[in-house]
């Protein structure tokens, strides 16, 4: 679903300063709030023997909202996060216009390149746009990734975690996005130390 005054633009994310990451991305983080908090209520209104079941989701989801938030109070904090998150977003956007353009190509074959390029530029930041789930999942995952000794990564317990819905959701896109996040990232941080050395 679209998410009220959320910036999803990646033209304006790969732009954007600090405060306006903030402004722009608190909005993903306050409807999965407000979101959870209506499924807790809903929960209350469950058979007894369901309810146990809906508090097990509500208790992972409230550990979704909390790496949410970590994640954005990551990146409006680091600058090296901010920079990769910027190279993400002018990756991701260039990504999607050319295969735009080439679509069009294909679909019409006497189109020039410039008109297909101006055909794209005509459907505006809808032609370069994240979905909310996608900027959710890789604000979700910046902390383990900018932190090579996080917790979620680098114990006995860590994790990968994986999207899985049909075909055609956007999953693609989201690996992409933290696939070029964390080529930003590890360019600007260098050599990272581990305990392991």
């Amino acid at each position: 679903p679209t998410v009220e005054n959320a910036v999803l633009s990646m033209r304006a994310l790969m732009e954007a300063s600090p405060a306006e990451l903030a402004a722009g991305l608190q909005p993903l983080i306050a409807g999965y709030s407000t979101w959870l908090n209506d499924q807790a209520t809903k929960n209350d209104t469950l058979p007894e023997w369901l309810q146990e079941q809906g508090r097990i989701g509500l208790e992972d989801g409230a550990v979704a909202l909390a790496r949410l938030q970590a994640g954005l109070d990551l990146l409006v904090s680091n600058e090296q996060a901010q920079r990769a998150f910027w190279f993400m977003n002018r990756t991701m956007r260039d990504q999607r216009l050319r295969s735009q353009v080439a679509a069009l190509r294909i679909e019409q074959k006497e189109l020039s390149i410039a008109d297909a390029v101006a055909a794209v530029d005509a459907r505006g930041e809808k032609a370069a746009s994240w979905r909310a789930f996608q900027l959710a999942f890789i604000l979700m995952q910046l902390p383990a990734v900018v932190d090579p000794t996080h917790v979620r990564r680098s114990t006995d317990f860590a994790r990968a975690e994986l999207l899985f819905f049909p075909t055609g959701g956007g999953k693609t896109e989201a690996y992409l996005g933290l696939a070029a996040f964390t080529f930003g990232i590890r360019r600007l941080q260098g050599k990272v130390e581990t305990p392991e050395g």
